[in-house]
């Protein structure tokens, strides 16, 4: 039996969201911006759809072998072997952190929303990697689990 959580990133979508309408509504009662040609804003809110599709959730699925991640549509992926992981805390990230994909020092972290994760630690690495959640302590306990 696996356990799975999704985590979607609302505020990233809002943002996302009002700005494309914010550039739209420019070009439309803008005299500078309707100067510019068409085939670039067409190609502006593609882009900005392909980054929303990209990141608006994050997946975690915690399996007998392994630990899953998928953002959004799932062309950004990672995969932690069971075998790999030392040890698993649940830790606060900081504000600003930020969301998406983080370099950290020594730190790796995925996370779409919100403040809390769990941090693993590896045993072959002095490297670890933290993955914001909804419910830490759950997402904890199913990989300790696991380890077991």
């Amino acid at each position: 039996m696996q356990y799975e959580e999704k985590q979607y990133g609302r505020i990233f979508v809002l943002v996302n969201s009002l700005f494309v309408l914010l550039v739209a509504l420019s070009s439309i009662f803008s005299d500078t911006i309707q100067n510019i040609d068409t085939r670039l804003l067409i190609s502006y809110f593609i882009l900005m759809t392909f980054i929303t599709a990209l990141f608006y959730k994050l997946q975690v699925t915690v399996t007998s072998s392994c630990i899953q991640l998928r953002f959004g549509v799932g062309l950004i992926q990672k995969k932690i072997e069971l075998d790999a992981v030392a040890s698993v805390i649940e830790v606060k990230n900081k504000w600003w952190h930020g969301w998406g994909i983080r370099r950290l020092p020594n730190t790796w972290m995925w996370n779409i929303d919100g403040l809390t994760a769990v941090e693993i630690s590896y045993k072959d690495s002095p490297n670890k990697f933290r993955i914001g959640c909804v419910d830490s302590l759950r997402l904890k306990q199913e990989i300790v689990k696991r380890l077991q």
